[in-house]
């Protein structure tokens, strides 16, 4: 197998950082991508890692294949899995939430997702009509935990909310949790991806999100061997992406 290059932006951040360690450690390549320029001559064996409009770029320069969620996956799953009322909408048809929800684009950070008090507040001046989004309910999560996901299985995971809680114990139940989502619906998802799992305080466990490998925040110094595994399939050579994963390929 031939040595992978990693390209990380010219952004310099923690997970970029932790990223370009855990390369170095395993005798990979690391190319710091000034001015959105990939290395000459391309490796054979490259991926990107960094903010969804680098990874676009790269993609593009480098014949990427980047691997997204469906736009609308959260909000077709089962509400024993949600524990919320979760809807897909495009911007345009946002205003028409003429109360206080939490507004989020689905595959993207085009505006900051968050609590409004009608979607008429959101920001959207610059932003595409047709851009996917979510409105949700506004509930409180206490414990949320992000999942590395590769080939329906979790590899790796670790919290970035925590209140008042046990973190083994809720590691356990996070995984449990995540464990069965996956079971019924990683068909659904790319064979990489970022599963992210919490709980909603007096509702139970929920799923929070479903979001791209390579373009994901790490949330801790450990086990990124598994991301790097699972960003090379997630923004990898799009001549190596399967037939299986060919249907989220980022558009």
């Amino acid at each position: 197998m031939n040595t992978p290059t990693v390209m990380l932006s010219q952004r310099f951040s923690t997970d970029s950082h932790e990223i370009w360690k855990a390369a170095v450690k395993r005798g990979w390549d690391v190319h710091r991508a000034i001015r959105y320029v990939p290395p000459d001559p391309l490796p054979e064996l490259v991926f990107a890692y960094g903010e969804v409009s680098f990874c676009d770029i790269m993609a593009e320069r480098a014949e990427l294949g980047l691997l997204d969620p469906p736009d609308d996956w959260l909000a077709n799953l089962p509400d024993e899995l949600l524990k919320r009322d979760v809807a897909f909408t495009r911007a345009k048809e946002i205003h028409l939430f003429d109360w206080r929800c939490f507004f989020k684009p689905s595959n993207d950070k085009v505006f900051s997702a968050g609590v409004y008090e009608r979607g008429s507040d959101v920001p959207l001046k610059y932003v595409d009509p047709d851009c996917p989004c979510y409105v949700s309910e506004v509930v409180a999560f206490d414990v949320e935990f992000r999942c590395h996901v590769l080939d329906g299985k979790v590899i790796r995971a670790a919290y970035y909310r925590l209140v008042d809680a046990d973190e083994d114990e809720m590691m356990q139940e996070a995984l449990v949790f995540a464990d069965r989502v996956l079971a019924g619906h990683a068909h659904e998802l790319p064979s990489a991806v970022v599963l992210d799992v919490g709980r909603i305080e007096g509702r139970g466990w929920a799923v929070v999100e479903a979001n791209q490998v390579h373009a994901s925040g790490i949330y801790g110094d450990y086990g990124t061997d598994a991301v790097l595994d699972a960003s090379l399939r997630s923004a990898g050579p799009l001549r190596l992406v399967s037939d299986r994963d060919r249907k989220f390929l980022r558009k």
